[in-house]
């Protein structure tokens, strides 16, 4: 017994295009999904240049802010000059110290010798 291929007809074709997408159908969903996407991605990249113009703001007001800050402190060069002078008085503070130290020292052994040979008792 031959086979026959089964046929369709129009009512079947017509059931089977409103139940399956065709070509067309595709397309324009994916045209609308790209449609879709490229909005929401303008509207995101706007929102991020916003924040990053907003961010950038505060950046340099807070530079300046700081700049006026320290805009009355020394150079590392002024510092460490005004360092050297100041580590410079205090050695030779400290150096006038001990020889003051040995000066007194001496003048009170003298002191003590002259009383002891006057006869003259120390308070």
């Amino acid at each position: 017994m031959p086979t026959t291929k089964p046929t369709l007809n129009s009512a079947d074709i017509k059931l089977l295009e409103k139940t399956f997408s065709t070509k067309e159908d595709v397309s324009r969903a994916v045209t609308s999904i790209v449609r879709y996407v490229d909005q929401k991605t303008t509207a995101l990249q706007e929102q991020i240049d916003q924040k990053t113009t907003a961010l950038q703001e505060q950046i340099d007001q807070k530079t300046a802010s700081l700049q006026d800050q320290i805009k009355h402190l020394p150079t590392k060069e002024e510092y460490y000059t005004q360092s050297d002078k100041i580590i410079k008085e205090i050695q030779d503070s400290r150096t006038e110290s001990i020889v003051l130290t040995h000066q007194v020292a001496d003048v009170r052994d003298r002191v003590e010798t002259i009383e002891t040979k006057l006869g003259i008792i120390p308070n």
